[in-house]
């Protein structure tokens, strides 16, 4: 635009400030603003003939009051090569701070990592025995991660595979020493709440028939089985268990069970063929609800589960119907 308002511009013809522009624009485009000095190429950037460029390029380039500038590298506008030159300043001084900060953040790096080695092999931690049944297990806060450390949230001072075998829960499956990491939308019940539930004498027992109940559910309706009783599955079930009194008793489990099989949307009959397991029920208390009060009982209209003539009960209704009817006890 300083060019526009210029007496150079009030200088040129009509002719020779639109070859001008041309110049300018194709100065524009190229990574280092020069032009060769070669009429041809010129007289094709302007579209004239050579003898029409070269009439004109004495008031462009050569004259006295030219625009133009002929260096050693070639044609250019000063204003143009000026900033330019700034703008590769500020690129070589943001690649050198980057470079910079780089290595700071790598020697950082280094040094953290040095740090924890020295407090891993230095500052040993002193954990209670596994085989001290009186050994308190305390809560520290969550974090904000979407996934927790179970033996860093519970101060476990070994495996928790040892912590549920010490209480007569038998696992099949091993870990072999790999953390045990809950999402954030799992939800593990307070230490306090295990540990009391734990206490009772029938608790081990429990855990096994409800896995078995489910298996034998799964296998009825097509759901997947629980092939292995891991830890993060063990302590989930033991959650559910130990937040609600109720659930304590088999046939709790025995109607829920008996709810998820007359629920065909929860076998896979539903919009998009979902279809639940026993992970997605515990992962969260308030499933356990949503199932028992017959939110899932709404399946597609066009599904063969469904009876045209029969609307499905909802909530204590279909509970009671299905009691009356000889489902569940």
């Amino acid at each position: 635009m300083d060019l526009l308002f210029s007496p150079q511009m009030d200088y040129l013809t009509l002719d020779e400030a639109g070859a001008l522009l041309r110049l300018l624009r194709a100065l524009n485009q190229l990574d280092k603003p020069f032009l060769p000095d070669d009429d041809e190429t010129l007289s094709r950037i302007v579209r004239l003939s050579p003898d029409e460029w070269r009439r004109l390029r004495p008031a462009l380039i050569d004259g006295p009051m030219a625009p133009l500038t002929l260096t050693d590298e070639g044609i250019t506008y000063l204003p143009l090569l000026r900033l330019f030159e700034a703008s590769q300043k500020r690129k070589a001084s943001a690649r050198k701070a980057g470079q910079a900060s780089a290595s700071q953040r790598r020697n950082d790096r280094s040094t953290n990592v040095r740090t924890r080695s020295n407090d891993r092999s230095t500052n040993v931690r002193a954990f209670p025995s596994p085989h001290d049944k009186t050994a308190p297990i305390q809560a520290n806060e969550r974090s904000n991660d979407r996934s927790t450390n179970v033996e860093r949230l519970y101060n476990l001072g070994f495996s928790l595979e040892e912590y549920l075998n010490l209480k007569n829960i038998k696992l099949y499956y091993s870990s072999k020493g790999k953390p045990i990491r809950f999402s954030a939308t799992e939800e593990v019940a307070s230490p306090s709440t295990i540990e009391s539930f734990l206490a009772n004498p029938s608790a081990s027992t429990l855990v096994e028939d409800i896995v078995l109940r489910w298996n034998e559910l799964a296998q009825k309706v097509g759901l997947p089985l629980w092939e292995a009783l891991t830890p993060k599955r063990a302590l989930l079930l033991i959650s559910r268990l130990a937040e609600d009194p109720s659930r304590q008793d088999l046939s709790w489990w025995t109607t829920l069970f008996a709810i998820i099989e007359h629920t065909p949307f929860l076998h896979g009959q539903g919009n998009w063929g979902w279809r639940m397991s026993f992970d997605w029920l515990l992962a969260a208390s308030e499933r356990l609800h949503r199932v028992r009060e017959g939110r899932y009982g709404k399946i597609h209209a066009q599904s063969p589960a469904l009876q045209p003539a029969w609307q499905p009960p909802m909530g204590q209704d279909r509970i009671e119907y299905w009691r009356r009817l000889g489902v569940i006890p």
